[in-house]
């Protein structure tokens, strides 16, 4: 049973336990093929893509802080941290600790995952994934990733990179290892599968990606605000004899007959604490898709703090009222519905 009922999880959960508003511009018809991105400038992907497209072509999830983020020395009562850069940092804290990471300041993480699966046992359900990482020049924890690569007992080379591996004592990398390389110049990717890692890493020698997880073309880039500091993407894996048992699909979590009305293409969801809401816009090729969506996204939480309305014919937008305190415990259930949305979802 995934966790919906959030109320009362404090953010220490969301680091130790578990490893984001934009209009909608084009229509999605019921039965119709969804029409492409139209964007007035520039595309929400183009600052990132360099690194999207990195991520394997079967990725599901993605999860973008585009937004200068300084790593705090220590997570405290009071501490000024943001929770869901805090969950893609914890592969990095399994090769340096905090206090050598402390201080410094990233510019942009891209966290990209695929196969999510149930597990035996409490914590984070089992998936592939990696987070990659821009610092900015001169950060002291540049030099300190680096030599904790270069010392690690356990390396090998990968498409001309040094990948090192270290034990994870971070639950929420969803493993028992990680593997860390550099991919350039103050980059650094960290990952809890190697084989995902080694594909990531094949990728960088592509002249021409044709195929890549989350193309223009993706209807979810309608919700992703070109400007948005925090936002992420779910296209959702169709039902496959391969994978299975994904608990935070809603192929596996809401009734066979609702689906198959609704059919349910994913989503985009961005966070803005200055206007203290989440905004998710969700898509789906048929009829009841606001059903669906009210189902994955407002089931758990307060009713006074969710809205949910169709947008427009297989849109339908999900607005959730955050405190709009960064880290303040109130918004702890609406952050971990996001990351348990995004397919981190959690066993208890």
């Amino acid at each position: 049973m995934i966790a919906r009922r959030k109320h009362r999880v404090l953010y220490e959960l969301l680091i130790a336990i578990a490893v984001i508003s934009g209009s909608v511009k084009s229509l999605v018809c019921a039965e119709t093929r969804p029409q492409v991105p139209d964007f007035n400038g520039i595309h929400p992907r183009a600052a990132v893509s360099q690194y999207v497209d990195l991520l394997p072509a079967d990725s599901e999830s993605l999860l973008v802080i585009n937004q200068k983020y300084r790593i705090p020395a220590s997570i405290e009562d009071g501490t000024d941290y943001e929770p869901l850069a805090e969950f893609c940092l914890s592969g990095l804290l399994s090769c340096c600790d905090r206090k050598q990471l402390g201080g410094s300041e990233f510019s942009l993480c891209i966290a990209g995952a695929r196969r999510f699966r149930s597990r035996d046992g409490l914590g984070l359900i089992a998936f592939e994934g990696a987070q990659i990482f821009v610092f900015r020049d001169g950060e002291r924890a540049v030099d300190r990733i680096r030599i904790a690569i270069n010392r690690s007992d356990s390396s090998q080379l990968a498409h001309g990179y040094h990948v090192a591996t270290f034990s994870s004592e971070v639950s929420n990398t969803g493993a028992s290892s990680v593997h860390v390389a550099e991919l350039s110049n103050n980059v650094f990717v960290s990952a809890n599968s190697k084989g995902f890692l080694i594909e990531l890493l094949s990728r960088t020698r592509l002249k021409n990606k044709k195929t890549v997880a989350f193309p223009a073309s993706l209807v979810e880039w309608n919700g992703v605000p070109a400007q948005s500091g925090i936002w992420g993407i779910r296209h959702y894996r169709q039902r496959s004899e391969e994978f299975t048992g994904d608990p935070t699909s809603p192929f596996e979590t809401i009734p066979t007959g609702l689906i198959g009305e609704a059919k349910p293409i994913g989503f985009a969801a961005s966070l803005d604490y200055k206007q203290k809401k989440v905004t998710v816009n969700h898509w789906s090729r048929g009829r009841k898709s606001e059903q669906v969506a009210r189902q994955l996204w407002a089931a758990g939480l307060p009713k006074g703090d969710v809205g949910v309305a169709t947008a427009s014919p297989g849109v339908t937008t999900v607005t959730i009222t955050l405190s709009g305190k960064v880290a303040a415990p109130e918004d702890s259930a609406i952050l971990f519905t996001v990351l348990m949305m995004l397919g981190y979802g959690m066993a208890v």
